[in-house]
């Protein structure tokens, strides 16, 4: 996958991530879907590998 492909996903895995968080549909899983999803894209974000 090339870089910026890679740096679009992230961004937007993080702001739905984000979004989620805020916005706290379901409680608990609702929370660590959030989280697991945020910290994907984060990853895929600060990824240096490429």
């Amino acid at each position: 996958m090339d870089r910026i492909k890679k740096k679009c996903i992230g961004a937007v895995l993080t702001a739905f991530g984000l979004g989620m968080l805020i916005a706290r549909f379901i409680p608990l899983w609702g929370m660590i879907a959030a989280i697991v999803i945020a910290v994907a894209g984060l990853y895929l974000l600060m990824d240096r590998d490429c």
